[in-house]
């Protein structure tokens, strides 16, 4: 075992204030991590940088990969975990570990991110649109719409002009 006592040119205490303020040589100013960039949004979902305990790099791309093309349907939790070789309960919390949202949520928040896509076309209905991404009925659509961006498919696409 390690003992600080060991230390005799009194350097010990140096050591321990250092630790506890924050500016030792392994938190020191230089060790923190900065905050992110800000990226701009381009519709298209970004894979994450690897995270520790998170998803592997080609695990995320196969799965947002076969969200994204199958972003109208019913995707799974046990659809997702096997495209990757992983249980249901290790995949849910190496995604959440990985993009921040458990799964479900993902596939939600691109549907209504491919559905404010549709909504740039005048000439698709709202009703339409809802069921192009997977919703059963408008209300339903309108409901998950609303609760995501603060506003109903119909006053979103008035405010696009």
């Amino acid at each position: 075992m390690f003992r600080i006592s060991s230390l005799t040119d009194g350097s010990r205490d140096n050591i321990g204030e250092s630790f506890l303020a924050g500016t030792g040589p392994v938190n020191g100013p230089a060790n923190r991590q900065s905050p992110p960039a800000p990226v701009r949004d381009t519709g298209v979902p970004e894979v994450p940088a690897l995270v520790r305990g998170g998803l592997a790099a080609w695990q995320c791309r196969r799965v947002t990969r076969h969200i994204e093309e199958h972003v109208a349907e019913t995707i799974s939790l046990a659809t997702l975990a096997d495209l990757v070789g992983l249980s249901r309960y290790h995949f849910c919390r190496a995604f959440k570990q990985s993009f921040g949202v458990p799964p479900h949520r993902y596939h939600m928040e691109r549907r209504i991110a491919h559905a404010k896509v549709l909504l740039a076309d005048q000439a698709t209905s709202v009703t339409e649109i809802g069921f192009d991404v997977g919703y059963g009925q408008t209300s339903a659509f309108s409901a998950a719409f609303r609760k995501a961006t603060g506003s109903t498919p119909s006053h979103f696409r008035r405010a696009l002009g």
